[in-house]
C-alpha cells in the first residue's frame, strides 16, 4: 500500500499535462500512487496518459466518459489506496518535496490534513499567495477562517494532503464550478486538526484560456452559492468567523460583477441588476471590512457613484493583468 495516492483528472490538457506528470514522477519520496482520470479527452491527452501508464508502474489510467473535473476526482479517490490522497491540476505543477514535506508534516503532527502555500505562476513569473513564511497547527475553526480570507490556506484542494478516510467519505460535487468551494465546506467539518507551512510548494498555472479566464456565463454564479454555503456554516457552527465569511460571500459577488462587467453586452444578462444591487447594498461592508484591499475599498465607492466609473478601473486593473498571462 503506498504512503500517497495523487489524482491528476485530465481533460484535454495535451500541452501541460506532461509537465504536471513529470513533477510528481520526480517527487523526493518515491512511495506514491499516481491515478490519471482521463475525463473523456478529444485531444491527445489521452495518448500521454497511456504512454506514461505502460512505462511508469507506479501510475494507474483510467478513461471515463466526459463528466467534468469533480466527477474525474471523485472517481481518482474510489481508486486510490494510499494512506493519504493529494489533488493536482493538470495544467499545475509541484515542487519535488512536496508530498514528503506534507507527509511528514501529517505524520508528525497527527493531522487529519497537510497544507502549503502556492504561488501563482504567469508567463512574466511568479508570486507566492502569501508573503510570509510560517508553520503552525490548528483546529478546524482556525482552518476554515483562514481559508475564508484565502492567504494563509488557499481554498484550492490541490495543496493539501488528506488521510484516507476523511477523502473517501467526502465527494465533490459534480456539475458545479468552483468545486473547491463547495469541497472546502465539507472538509472543515470533517476534520480535527490541520498542520501548515505557507511555504509554497504549488504552481497554479494562470492560463489565457482557461475556464476561469473566459467570459461570464450563468455557472459563474455557484461561486457565489459555495460562499453562501459558508456563510450558513459560519452562522450553525463558526459564529466568530461571520465577518470573515461575509468577506468571502462579498468577494465571490464581486467576482461575478466583475467577470459580467468584462463581457461584452453584459447589460443583456438578467443577473447584471441583482449582483450589481447586491454589491451597491453591501458597499459599506466592503469599505469598513479590515480585510478588503484598499484599491477594491475605491473601487466600490466607485460605483456607488456610476458603474462606468467602477468599470473604467476594472478595465484598468484587467489591462495590467492580462500583461502577466
Amino acid at each position: 500500500m503506498p504512503k500517497v495516492s495523487v489524482i491528476i483528472p485530465v481533460y484535454n490538457v495535451e500541452r501541460y499535462v506532461e509537465k504536471s506528470i513529470q513533477s510528481v514522477l520526480n517527487q523526493s519520496m518515491k512511495d506514491i500512487e499516481i491515478i490519471l482520470v482521463n475525463d473523456g479527452s478529444t485531444d491527445k491527452s489521452a495518448e500521454i496518459c497511456d504512454r506514461y501508464g505502460e512505462k511508469e508502474e507506479r501510475i494507474i489510467v483510467i478513461h471515463k466518459e466526459n463528466g467534468g473535473l469533480s466527477s474525474a476526482r471523485n472517481v481518482g479517490v474510489k481508486a486510490a489506496s494510499g494512506d493519504y490522497i493529494g489533488f493536482i491540476d493538470s495544467d499545475d505543477y509541484i515542487e519535488s518535496i512536496m508530498y514528503e514535506t506534507l507527509y511528514q508534516m501529517a505524520e508528525r503532527d497527527s493531522a487529519d490534513v497537510a497544507v502549503c502555500g502556492v504561488y501563482d505562476v504567469y508567463k512574466n513569473g511568479k508570486v507566492p499567495q502569501c508573503a510570509s513564511r510560517e508553520t503552525f497547527v490548528c483546529d478546524q475553526e482556525e482552518m476554515f477562517g483562514h481559508i475564508l480570507l484565502g492567504e494563509k490556506i488557499s481554498g484550492t484542494v490541490c495543496n493539501k494532503l488528506i488521510r484516507k478516510d476523511v477523502a473517501k467519505a467526502l465527494e465533490f460535487p459534480v456539475g458545479k464550478l468552483f468545486e473547491d468551494a463547495f469541497y472546502s465546506a465539507l472538509l472543515v467539518q470533517k476534520i480535527k486538526k490541520v498542520t501548515v507551512t505557507t511555504e509554497p510548494m504549488y504552481f497554479y498555472v494562470h492560463r489565457s484560456d482557461s475556464i476561469t479566464t473566459c467570459g461570464y456565463r450563468r455557472k459563474d454564479l455557484d461561486v457565489i452559492e459555495a460562499f453562501e454555503i459558508d456563510k450558513q456554516l459560519a452562522i450553525s457552527h463558526f459564529p466568530k468567523l461571520i465577518d470573515k465569511a461575509d468577506f468571502a460571500l462579498n468577494s465571490a459577488y464581486l467576482r461575478v460583477l466583475d467577470k459580467i462587467l468584462l463581457t461584452r453586452g453584459y447589460r443583456k444578462f438578467p443577473e447584471y441588476k441583482i449582483v450589481k444591487k447586491y454589491v451597491k447594498e453591501h458597499g459599506k461592508d466592503i469599505v469598513y471590512s479590515p480585510y478588503f484591499r484598499n484599491s477594491r475599498k475605491v473601487a466600490v465607492q466607485a460605483l456607488r457613484i456610476n458603474i462606468l466609473l467602477y468599470k473604467s478601473l476594472l478595465m484598468l486593473n484587467e489591462k495590467v493583468n492580462r500583461k502577466q498571462l
